[in-house]
């Protein structure tokens, strides 16, 4: 791994005008590892900015300090480097991207080949413990690159909650936190804190989960008028997956939100021990984790969109 981790440092130095793409619809390893090799970038003398389909959710503004991601080039760019983003679609529009990209900096264990290089380390919780060794060897743990890369691998960790954490998590985050990093209150933003329309959302998953095989599977669906009629967004439901999966009794989860367009539907899934969540989702062209994955569904309905993956979950039960 020292090799690949040198490697890429060895590119990372001769950028002159460097983009950093992330994942549409950006979590906190995503827009954490983001900013934080945009900080090695710029530290290495580099003009560097953060590029992604959407806007960064409001609950994980602090991360960038109301600095904005770009949607277009803003510059012409000798180096593009995508982080957090295992295959081409998860770039959404700006997958165009995805065949110029230099380097590819990812840890998830189901990821498509696309770019010219690639740093592909599964065993890392998140992509913000590979940025880490990349701005250690740089010499370019700074202050807000400590910080965001905790962030980062605080968010992808569930606060260290989850079964991707590895003795390699706690050392970083351990030296992370010695060289200054703000342990609590990143905690208290990420996983604490909430919105009132975050209460709502949370609200409204309990009132209309379903369950299938008795009760070992769990699943919402959210259409466009139930996010209107409570006034909601597509971030205030990041954790309905989540929620579902936490009852007891239930092995595997599902979240259906629809999206801008009545005919697309965004899956979150998340599962206990025992069922590959990466593996059911890349059946409709998505991806992720073993315990956390998503893949975006085309269907005529939510009717239809619910069965299309409950069909899948209960097979895999």
């Amino acid at each position: 791994m020292t090799e690949k981790i040198t490697e890429t440092v060895n590119r990372l130095k001769k950028a002159k005008n460097a983009a950093v793409f992330c994942h549409a619809r950006p979590d906190g390893d995503a827009i954490g590892s983001a900013f934080a090799l945009r900080e090695v970038l710029r530290g290495l003398g580099a003009r560097a900015e953060v590029m992604c389909d959407d806007e960064i959710p409001e609950r994980l503004g602090f991360l960038c300090s109301g600095e904005k991601v770009y949607r277009e080039l803003p510059f012409d760019v000798d180096t593009i480097v995508t982080v957090d983003v295992a295959s081409p679609e998860q770039l959404g529009s700006l997958c165009v991207f995805a065949d110029r990209a230099d380097i590819k900096i990812d840890h998830h264990a189901v990821s498509k080949p696309f770019g010219k290089t690639e740093l592909v380390i599964p065993a890392a919780s998140a992509a913000g413990e590979i940025v880490f060794y990349i701005a250690k060897e740089c010499g370019m743990l700074t202050h807000r690159a400590v910080n965001l890369i905790y962030a980062a691998i605080v968010s992808d960790t569930g606060g260290f909650r989850y079964s991707n954490v590895t003795e390699d998590t706690f050392d970083i985050a351990g030296e992370l936190v010695s060289l200054g990093a703000d342990a609590a209150e990143i905690s208290e933003a990420l996983i604490e804190r909430k919105s009132v329309n975050d209460a709502l959302a949370a609200g409204l998953t309990y009132m209309s989960m379903k369950s299938s095989a008795g009760g070992k599977l769990r699943y919402v669906t959210i259409t466009n008028e139930m996010k209107e009629k409570y006034s909601l967004k597509d971030e205030n439901l990041g954790e309905c997956s989540s929620l579902l999966r936490a009852i007891e009794g239930t092995q595997l989860a599902f979240a259906i939100k629809q999206g801008e367009t009545k005919d697309i539907f965004r899956v979150s899934m998340r599962s206990k021990e025992g069922i590959d969540c990466a593996e059911l989702c890349a059946r409709f062209g998505g991806g992720g984790h073993i315990r956390a994955a998503g893949c975006t569904v085309y269907a005529a309905s939510a009717e239809e969109a619910e069965n299309m993956v409950l069909s899948v979950c209960e097979k895999a039960l």
